[in-house]
């Protein structure tokens, strides 16, 4: 299965961030706590209303986020909202407006907001949440002293602003694009993979299951049916005489002819049907979940069409029959062996072949394998 790495590292990063919005309401409880005996009654409340407004904001982002991811379809995408983290950045500035005596102390808090809000919007423009940062530290610098607008100091520290952004920024730029060819790199390796897969497990002339996927196949459907306690068939198709058409046309010409017959199977064979190369110019036909009825109805259909249908060998026009057995059958004990079945099957071929040929034979009664 593959994961989606981006949704990922976007669901780590949400999650970090209002893991450290849960830690600051923690450290606002500490601050009230501090504050209440150390100043004015109407400041307490200021400072109260404020931090309860926040915890509020924070718990239904919490509660939010919380129901989206676990309590949703769990492939739901992961997008931050730009909206709360423009609230944010207010939520930042009132707080410094609260505690101008701390301002030098806590000025790092605009690093923080900017490193975590460019990593959380890594795919949009690095210069958008900087220039709103730098934006509402102006406000904050003019509310405090219009003089210091024009001091280097301000100039310095907007400056940096942008610089982390970008150098962020220019290194989460890499990190995606290393991402995006190791996404590509997984894909092309999955398709190889199902591509292998697919050719392991068919005839490379018939493009039908080969011998060995016919009995991995088979060993599902008994399963299948001593668990659903439903009955199944299988058929095996011969080639009547087939020696003939290889020693006086060629192989190459037997391999024509194959490749043919095996396209009139498949075509009337259901979707549900399995049909495989059972070996040389042998065919089998699994039917899931079909009684013995329709069974012997669709291969008698496909025999039909090839006693009637003419093969072109070169300029020679030749005519080919099959022979067949089919047997119903419901598995009652796992431990049975496909083998068993398929040699069952099997004589119900033969007596088909030593009767006369282009024919199919069966056996009315359902087999209960046990």
């Amino acid at each position: 299965m593959q994961i989606d790495s981006k949704n990922t590292r976007a669901k780590t990063l949400e999650e970090i961030y209002l893991g450290l919005q849960l830690m600051t309401i923690l450290f606002s409880i500490i601050i009230l706590k501090y504050f209440r005996n150390s100043s004015s009654l109407v400041k307490q409340r200021i400072l109260t209303y404020f931090f309860i407004i926040y915890i509020l904001y924070v718990l239904v982002q919490f509660i939010i986020f919380i129901r989206k991811v676990y309590f949703k379809n769990s492939i739901n995408k992961i997008y931050p909202n730009i909206f709360s983290a423009c609230i944010d950045g207010m939520f930042l500035i009132v707080f410094f407006s609260l505690f101008p005596n701390y301002y030098q102390v806590l000025f790092h808090l605009f690093y923080i907001y900017i490193i975590l809000q460019t990593m959380r919007f890594h795919n949009r423009n690095s210069s958008i949440f900087s220039t709103y940062i730098s934006i509402l530290y102006i406000i904050l610098v003019i509310k405090q002293n219009p003089k210091l607008l024009i001091s280097f100091e301000v100039f310095i520290n907007i400056f940096f602003f942008y610089l982390i952004s970008y150098i962020l920024s220019s290194i989460l730029k890499e990190f995606n694009h290393i991402e995006s060819q190791l996404e590509y790199m997984y894909k092309e390796i999955a398709n190889k993979n199902i591509l292998l897969q697919s050719i392991a497990s068919k005839d490379y002339l018939t493009n039908m299951y080969n011998h060995r996927s016919f009995y991995d196949i088979l060993d599902n459907t008994m399963k299948s049916s001593e668990q659903d306690n439903l009955p199944f068939c299988l058929a095996l198709l011969d080639i009547d005489d087939f020696k003939f058409v290889n020693d006086t046309f060629g192989h190459l010409a037997g391999d024509m002819v194959l490749k043919e017959l095996s396209s009139i199977i498949q075509n009337k064979t259901r979707n549900q049907d399995i049909a495989a190369r059972y070996g040389g110019e042998e065919f089998a036909i699994i039917f899931p979940n079909t009684c013995l009825k329709e069974a012997k109805k669709i291969c008698e259909k496909i025999r039909q069409l090839i006693e009637n249908h003419t093969f072109s060998i070169e300029d020679k026009k030749v005519k080919i029959t099959i022979s067949g057995g089919i047997g119903e059958v419901i598995v009652s004990e796992t431990l049975v062996k496909e083998q068993a079945l398929v040699k069952y099957v099997d004589k119900l071929l033969y007596e088909a072949k030593n009767n006369g040929k282009n024919q199919i034979k069966y056996n009315s009664n359902t087999i209960c394998m046990m």
